[in-house]
């Protein structure tokens, strides 16, 4: 009897241990969340801006961000990358009216962090030279000079008047060269359709036509066979007279 309730107490014992150090792992592994910066912390109103670097701590595998302002809807980040302390993604400003926005992270319904400002600005407070990059499919790397500059789809602000090379690279992807010309003071678009690795380009067969000539040969048709042919009834009168003639000539001959 001894023996038994030492083995219930030691197995009771044992639950409470693991159940203890599962909420220590849970309680590590959630932390509170924090934020310290966000790059680009503005963007232009009618544009998708890449978010290079949303950083912070405690961010977990599912973690997602918006922006968010009391006058409406939230505007909902789209994640790319993520890792405990850095979140990459771009968001859409489409049809945003300019203003601060606060940026919010959250790693699910009831772990969540708002701090730091976002600024939607109008075409008008641009008024330096500016170049949007889109690629399809998103999420490309975009080298403008031989320098990485951000991650598509994003707009690149306060560019220098004058010509770049432009060299966009993303994994499965063959590389996409270009360039691009930025006039003072404008804003310019740059799109780049990637292809896929291993994808063959087939030519279209040409369709030829075969003229067959009429041959002038002649060719002899089958030689008619040979039929017989009937012979004709003899006429009565001509069997008569020719008996008659035969009579008078015996006639002759007795004289």
């Amino acid at each position: 009897m001894k023996r038994f309730l030492c083995e219930v107490s030691l197995f009771f014992l044992t639950l409470l241990v693991m159940a203890g150090l599962l909420a220590a792992t849970v309680t590590a592994a959630s932390g509170t969340l924090t934020l310290s910066s966000i790059s680009p912390s503005n963007g232009e109103t009618n544009t998708t801006v890449s978010i290079t670097a949303l950083v912070g701590k405690n961010f977990n595998t599912h973690a997602g961000f918006r922006l968010v302002r009391s006058s409406s809807k939230d505007i909902i980040g789209n994640v790319d990358s993520v890792n405990s302390t850095h979140i990459v993604g771009t968001v859409d400003l489409d049809n945003q009216a300019p203003g601060d926005l606060q940026v919010c992270v959250y790693n699910n319904a009831s772990s969540y962090i708002c701090d730091l400002t976002f600024t939607i600005t109008s075409p008008a407070e641009t008024s330096a030279s500016s170049i949007y990059f889109e690629t399809y499919p998103t999420g490309a790397t975009v080298w403008l000079n031989g320098t990485k500059i951000g991650t598509s789809v994003f707009t690149y602000r306060n560019a220098t008047p004058g010509t770049f090379k432009v060299l966009i690279q993303k994994s499965g992807y063959e590389d996409y060269t270009g360039s691009v010309t930025v006039p003072g003071g404008k804003r310019v678009k740059f799109y780049a359709p990637l292809t896929p690795l291993g994808t063959v380009t087939t030519e279209t067969p040409v369709k030829t036509t075969t003229t067959i000539r009429k041959s002038t040969l002649i060719v002899p048709t089958t030689w008619p066979s040979t039929t017989s042919t009937e012979a004709s009834p003899i006429d009565p009168a001509l069997v008569i007279g020719a008996a008659g003639i035969s009579i008078g000539l015996v006639a002759v001959r007795r004289r």
